[in-house]
């Protein structure tokens, strides 16, 4: 790769396809709006939980990997800056995206997944990977592969 090189991401892609301009201002300009938006917070409350979950699917029984998962949403949920104690208000703001449900998410994702987690061995979390865009020189796509497993 050469500093001349240019990156594509799914991010970038899709902000194309959806508006050109947006993608201007957003991965060319750099123009972010302040803040983070609630499904990304909530989407990396996930991942951090899904982490435990595959970092430690082998040294628990699915109820205590469950509750390690939660607790490990709810602590990224707070610190992100959010409520650890929910009103009527907050329901209404996040609908969905809150810890509770994402409790019972993980408790079914566990479920669903639990022979699988036994049986499988994890290679890497956050595998970046770059492919060259055929017809496009000096063009990558790249991104990350959220697990890595050997099954």
């Amino acid at each position: 790769m050469k500093t001349t090189d240019k990156f594509f991401d799914n991010s970038a892609i899709a902000a194309y396809k959806n508006c050109p301009t947006f993608y201007q201002l957003r991965h060319i300009k750099g123009w972010r709006s302040e803040g983070t938006a609630m499904p990304l917070i909530f989407g990396q409350c996930w991942h951090d939980a899904m982490d435990v979950i595959w970092t430690h699917a082998k040294n628990f029984g699915p109820t205590e990997l469950s509750h390690l998962a939660q607790a490990k949403f709810k602590e990224t949920w707070v610190e992100s800056g959010l409520p650890e104690d929910l009103t009527e208000e907050h329901l209404e703001r996040f609908g969905m995206r809150i810890p509770p449900i994402a409790g019972e998410m993980l408790f079914h994702y566990i479920e669903t997944r639990w022979k699988m987690l036994q049986s499988c061995e994890l290679v890497a979390c956050e595998q970046a990977f770059a492919v060259p865009l055929p017809g496009m020189a000096d063009a990558w796509y790249i991104g990350r592969l959220d697990k890595v497993v050997d099954y």
